[in-house]
């Protein structure tokens, strides 16, 4: 055998070792991303579920207000509380449209930014929910006993310790903001604390995150041979 012939057998062994190993990675890929569309599809559902019991609540609350829409102390309450479940219903809208939206065939890094922005969004909006809540416990006291019992707690309950809730609710919000932004930083790096960032974010996001990370790390390598 002379020098040209195992210089087009070592170039044919190696074109088929660059095929196998681009086969390998588009298998992977195909595999992760079928991984991550399972991940996101209970992410959905966890969505739907959550508009699903949103839907009642804007049913009975929209009702309510139509019966106190001359009553301003019951109307207020309930329209604050009706809001609030707008503003959630909204973002579960936005989440589904941004999950359907996911084009699985667009690269990888573009879908890890999707992703990675839907994660934010979830933790801000699970944040401020409870950040608010606090203060929607007041409205949420006012309109339940009046709706359920027909209990007016404007007269059955003291005035003061009425106000005192609601102030201590807008009292809350800078004390929780200050309390985010002081310890998250230095418990951020704690494994359960990460892990319940993972649960506010929605794990499932989380995961489909990790499995796109992989065929990441795999096509940087690919691309650097």
């Amino acid at each position: 055998m002379n020098f040209d012939e195992l210089k087009r057998q070592w170039e044919a062994c190696d074109a088929r070792l660059t095929e196998s190993i681009r086969l390998n990675a588009r298998l992977l890929r195909e595999s992760c991303l079928r991984r991550s569309r399972d991940s996101l599809r209970w992410l959905s559902v966890g969505v739907i579920a959550e508009l699903v019991l949103a839907v009642p609540l804007l049913i009975v609350l929209g009702s309510y207000i139509a019966d106190r829409i001359s009553a301003p102390r019951f109307l207020i309450p309930a329209l604050s509380l009706h809001l609030s479940v707008i503003l959630l219903a909204a973002f579960g809208v936005h989440q589904l449209v941004a999950l359907r939206g996911i084009d699985y065939a667009a690269p990888v890094l573009v879908i890890q930014r999707r992703l990675e922005t839907l994660r934010r969004q979830r933790i801000r909006v699970t944040q401020w929910t409870f950040i608010m809540a606090p203060l929607l416990w007041t409205p949420l006291l006012i309109v339940t006993l009046d709706g359920m019992i027909r209990v007016d707690a404007y007269t059955t309950l003291d005035p003061a310790w009425l106000a005192g809730n609601l102030l201590f609710g807008l009292a809350a919000i800078p004390a929780l903001l200050w309390a985010a932004r002081r310890f998250a930083g230095r418990f951020g790096h704690l494994p359960w604390v990460q892990r319940l960032m993972d649960d506010v974010a929605g794990k499932s996001l989380t995961e489909a995150t990790a499995f796109l990370e992989q065929i990441d790390s795999v096509e940087n390598e690919m691309t650097v041979a």
